[in-house]
This record gives structure tokens, sequence and C-alpha cells, in this order.
């Protein structure tokens, strides 16, 4: 390049666009060389795109063409687009852009969004939302929607993905139509997801049945982690964790004794807080002091309505209450 270096030997280009001393090696500074500009020959001379140049961009649909001014447009051959080309290439970009899937494409992302961010908020395990994304897809390539929307589809491959892989933290029908209406899915109630249970079970052939069993250790968690309760339990000088166990087991005594075929029609989770509510009654009348729980405290934890939580009592856990209050 016609310098010397500090060692006195010639400085030249390498292949790497670097000004290097061909003696010692040292690297004096890269060279970076801009691509000549080509005016076009059809604009004048004081036209600002003369300084423009064309280049080919290549794309997974083929090559397009690129501009260093915003709203000039040329193609793959540096040649500017007319005037009837350049506004329907702008137009169909802006289309592409709001547009850029077909509507059963954006129906699915739209539905997998939602389910991301419901199981996010209910935090069930990486395996339970895996398989309600798989059930979801197969349900919406199925066609087998009737008159459900895609979100109460999602709220049901929920459930049934928690039962399977988070038997210790079920969902409910009732959490997850009430988190997917705070969401904004107004369309969501209880009637649709119970539907799309019935759908899912007919085109899959998944039969879950909720048993009032399988919510026991999550109330009994949640009740033994209440404030009120650990208060009350360190004035008496039980654990929290010692309440918990004996809770579970006179619970699930108790729903032993209620027969499957005076079950039916109830709901599984509220039968399963009723049994709960009538074990902390049985362990206070044992340890001969007042019960730690009510119907309203525990309903307002649970989210559940107090009438219903007495209605289940009075019905089906009193006279069994009362059975063992004898023995």
């Amino acid at each position: 390049m016609g310098g010397k270096c500090e060692c006195g030997g010639r400085i030249v280009l390498n292949s790497s666009d670097e000004l290097v001393c061909r003696a010692c090696g040292l690297v004096i500074s890269p060279v970076h060389y801009v691509p000549p500009l080509i005016p076009f020959k059809a604009e004048p001379r004081n036209s600002p795109r003369v300084l423009q140049h064309g280049a080919i961009i290549p794309t997974p649909y083929g090559s397009t063409c690129s501009t260093t001014s915003v709203g000039s447009l040329y193609d793959a051959k540096s040649k500017p687009l007319d005037t009837v080309k350049r506004l329907i290439f702008s137009r169909l970009s802006r289309l592409h852009r709001l547009h850029s899937f077909s509507k059963s494409t954006a129906t699915s992302l739209r539905a997998l969004y939602t389910l991301r961010r419901v199981c996010s908020l209910l935090g069930v395990s990486e395996a339970t939302y895996t398989h309600a994304s798989y059930l979801v897809m197969k349900m919406l390539r199925s066609g087998m929607k009737a008159d459900l929307t895609s979100y109460a589809i999602v709220g049901a491959c929920i459930i049934i993905a928690s039962r399977r892989f988070d038997p210790l933290k079920p969902v409910t029908v009732r959490s997850v139509t009430r988190l997917m209406r705070q969401l904004g899915h107004k369309s969501v109630s209880k009637n649709s997801v119970l539907r799309s249970l019935f759908l899912i079970r007919r085109l899959t052939g998944i039969i879950q049945v909720a048993r009032p069993e399988n919510y026991l250790s999550f109330i009994c968690s949640k009740v033994a982690g209440l404030s009120s309760v650990r208060a009350e339990l360190k004035l008496i000088g039980v654990k929290p964790e010692e309440y918990m166990q004996r809770l579970l087991s006179v619970s699930k005594l108790v729903l032993s004794r209620i027969p499957p075929t005076r079950r039916g029609g109830r709901d599984p989770f509220v039968l399963s807080a009723s049994a709960v509510y009538a074990a902390d009654r049985l362990l206070a009348v044992k340890a001969n002091r007042a019960p730690l729980l009510t119907q309203s405290l525990l309903g307002q934890q649970l989210g559940i309505a107090v009438y219903t939580l007495r209605d289940h009592f009075t019905m089906l856990v009193k006279p069994v209450l009362h059975q063992m209050g004898k023995e």
C-alpha cells in the first residue's frame, strides 16, 4: 500500500482487508471498502435517487429488493419499480405484517398463547402444559368444535392434563373458568368447559372420573397454611404438619363412608371441602376444643359459595358425621 512499518517492513493488504506488515505481521488498521454507487441513467444528476443502489437479498421465498431510501423500491436487478407496482407492494407489505398467518393458524396461535398464560398463572407443571398443548392442537385440527370456542377447549384440556400429571394439585372447572374470565374471555363458562370435556372424551377416548379424594391433599395443605389456623394451632400446642396429617386421614375416612350412589350429580371439589370441614369438627370433639374452620372461612379460601358448601355438608356429610360421632 506504499507505507512502511516501524520495523522497516512493507505494509500490504491481506485477504481479510487489513493493513499488515509483511515482515513482523503487525496489523496496522482494517480497511472497509464502500461498494460503488451506481447512478441510474433515467434520473437527473441532481436527483436524490442518484446516490442509491440496489442489492439482492436472498430470502426463503426467493430474492427480494432493497434500497437505501425509504419509499423507493427496486427489483432484484436494481431497476426501480413504477408507481403502480410500488403502491401495490407497499399495500401488500403492510397487510402481510398485519396478517402474517391464515385464519386457522391465528386461532391456533391465540389458543396456545392463552394456554401458556393460564398454565403459568395456575402454576402447573411443564408436563401438564405439554400434554394440554397436544390436546388443544388435536381438537382444533379435528374440526369437532361444534359451537364451542377455542378458549373453552383450552380450559378443558388444562383440566384433563392436570388430572393426569398434577394429581396433588388438580385444577377445577371453577378455577379455570374464573381465571379465563378475568383474562377477558367472557365467553368461557362452566357449561362450555364441561361440554368441551365431553367432546374431548368423544374424540380421544380419555375418560377421567373426578374423585373427591383427589382434592383432599390440596385442600388440607391450604387449610394448614392459613394464618388464623396456624395461630390457633400455636395456642393449643399442635404443629401444622401434624394437624394436616390428622385432617387428611379423617377426611379420607369420612369420604369412604359416603357410597358412590349418593355422590352422583355432586361437585367432587365441594364434596371434598365439606369432608375436610367435617373432619375438623371431629378432631375438635376428640380434643375437646372449638373447631378451627368455619364454612365461611373455608368457602372464602377455596372460592366456594357458602350455601353450596352447606348444602353438600347437610345432605351428604352430616349423616356420616353423626354416625361417626356415635362410634
